[in-house]
């Protein structure tokens, strides 16, 4: 019986933290909705779908329906890869200078 109420309690709560979102303790406003829509353009433009790992010179990832290895990884136009690990890539964003603009990481979906 106790287990069916916690499961009502969870239901009930999940229920209200969709329809209800939560703010920051630390942003205001104005700062969250800016970062989440610096991350849309940054990360929007990229969709990592799949990572084929060996070692750190022998890869392949399927980044927005093309695959980049170590040998063409240069092709992406404003990105830079700066890591590639079994699970994940990090990526540097690069002003049109050449200048980081910020550094993110993207696993999989």
């Amino acid at each position: 019986m106790a287990f069916l109420w916690v499961l009502a309690l969870f239901k009930n709560v999940c229920a209200f933290g969709a329809a209800h979102a939560y703010p920051s303790l630390f942003f205001k406003d104005e700062e969250v909705a800016r970062l989440h829509e610096s991350n849309q353009e940054t990360c929007g433009a990229l969709s990592l779908s799949a990572i084929l790992y060996y070692d750190e010179s022998h890869w392949s990832l399927w980044i927005n329906d093309k695959i980049i290895c170590p040998e063409n990884a240069q092709e992406m136009e404003g990105f830079h890869i700066k890591k590639v690990s079994p699970h994940e890539v990090e990526f540097s964003h690069l002003s049109t200078e050449g200048e980081i603009l910020e550094t993110f990481t993207l696993r999989p979906y």
